[in-house]
């Protein structure tokens, strides 16, 4: 079944961003998408069943990382420190609310360091949160097998850059 969708998944890709506005793989917790709003990216979500969600949002040159909770009750614009552990580092990373249940990460390169080690077999991550959230073990070394259906996605979003307009005569600037 895991195989059956990959296949799937590729053979929509190939077909490009207007077949679909949403292209999907999700073997288990980990689920990879392809949206072509917002200029195109590659979303890796974690659905944790109980409401508990992590999303790194891949874009052509930039990256999110996004963390809910179904539960939160979060004041707009409020903002605190979640500390993140890893197998051999730790950081604290400032997160910003979004929503009254998500929170957007700052920190886009340790996003992108975090989703790059995923993608070699990184041990699973710990978030510790400042108040009475319970601390949160992200499971990211279930991401491996995954990673030629997100660089398949990431492919996509290579076809098309949204910063280059598809005119007809060539400038460079």
């Amino acid at each position: 079944m895991r195989q059956l969708a990959i296949i799937m998944a590729a053979i929509a890709f190939c077909m490009g961003p207007s077949a679909a506005a949403d292209l999907a793989v999700s073997p288990g917790q980990w689920s990879i998408a392809y949206t072509a709003s917002q200029g195109g990216y590659c979303a890796f979500v974690w659905d944790s069943g109980l409401g508990q969600k992590v999303e790194f949002r891949k874009g052509f040159k930039s990256i999110a990382w996004i963390i809910s909770d179904a539960a939160w009750n979060l004041p707009q614009a409020s903002q605190g420190k979640i500390g993140i552990v890893a197998h051999n580092a730790t950081w604290q990373v400032t997160a910003k609310a979004l929503t009254p249940t998500s929170v957007m990460l700052s920190d886009a390169d340790t996003a992108r360091g975090i989703l790059s080690g995923a993608m070699s077999g990184s041990a699973d991550i710990e978030l510790d949160f400042p108040g009475t959230e319970p601390n949160w073990i992200v499971p990211i070394s279930r991401i491996y097998p995954m990673h030629s259906a997100f660089g398949q996605c990431l492919s996509q979003l290579g076809k098309s850059d949204p910063e280059k307009p598809g005119g007809g005569s060539l400038a460079p600037f």
